[in-house]
């Protein structure tokens, strides 16, 4: 791995990482980082590597190549390394974890790709068994993490859950830790959650999780189970009212229990005339 002279690309040559597990969104920060690019420039060079028809693979620098699309920036300043496929891999990695407000989603598909290179450079063997496993992510992908080998295993487990779940992980709908332990439910049992959860507008913690974990190991889960663990006394269930919309029911100077305490009288009243 050999640094070159940092050089000024235009934007047309630049590919992404093809494996890219960072969100390049175009929110707040990115419209400050424009307008900052506008003014001063990109103050640090992007990191590429020269691939086929003269093109070059950003391996750092994503968000500082879209601020200066939306700048009106045709050439950023980059250093050109040689790396090989693996050390591609970790150095997108590294250079991005240290980012603030990452998803648990680009956490995990960033240390499932580091792992995948770490093995692909050699350490294949001692990567066989899931101890050691928990042992390499620890010393290797944890020391620059900042995080222990059990959180590591827990982010890459997430790369198995369905889009939706995984969506749902992001939401904080469901915890990390459950997300690590639901997605070892297939396919069809994982869609058959997620349609559940939908339905009922419930969060799921980590007990839930080990349950439906436990049965489909045992080959006792299927959709009436599902429901059983997600039974209205287990789960979290929450239910929005937009309190400007409530206020207009009730008298102008009613406070907000006010209108609460009536809301709960009117629905007891509803309940002795239909469900008597």
């Amino acid at each position: 791995m050999q640094h070159k002279e940092v050089v000024n690309l235009s934007l047309k040559d630049l590919v992404p990482y093809e494996a890219q597990p960072f969100h390049v969104i175009d929110d707040e920060a990115m419209t400050e980082l424009a307008e900052s690019v506008k003014i001063v420039g990109v103050l640090v060079p992007i990191i590429v590597r020269q691939i086929k028809n003269n093109k070059y693979e950003i391996i750092s620098g994503h968000r500082r190549k879209r601020a200066c699309e939306i700048a009106g920036v045709t050439e950023i300043p980059a250093t050109i390394m040689e790396l090989d496929d693996d050390e591609a891999a970790i150095m997108l990695v590294d250079c991005n974890l240290q980012r603030e407000n990452l998803l648990p989603s680009e956490k995990a598909y960033a240390y499932k790709l580091k792992l995948d290179a770490i093995k692909h450079q050699g350490k294949k063997e001692i990567l066989d068994a899931d101890d050691e496993i928990l042992l390499i992510s620890s010393e290797i992908i944890g020391k620059d993490a900042d995080k222990s080998g059990r959180q590591i295993r827990r982010y890459i487990r997430l790369t198995e859950l369905i889009l939706d779940l995984l969506d749902k992980v992001d939401k904080k709908i469901i915890p990390v830790t459950a997300g690590a332990e639901i997605s070892f439910l297939n396919v069809k049992m994982q869609v058959a959650l997620n349609n559940q959860i939908e339905f009922v507008e419930c969060k799921v913690n980590l007990q839930q999780a080990k349950k439906l974990k436990k049965k489909f190991l045992d080959g006792t889960l299927n959709e009436d189970e599902i429901f059983k663990i997600l039974s209205v006394d287990e789960i979290e269930t929450t239910l929005s009212i937009d309190y400007s919309k409530l206020r207009k029911y009730f008298p102008a100077n009613y406070t907000r229990k006010q209108c609460e305490n009536a809301l709960w009288d009117i629905l007891e009243e509803w309940k002795e005339r239909n469900c008597a």
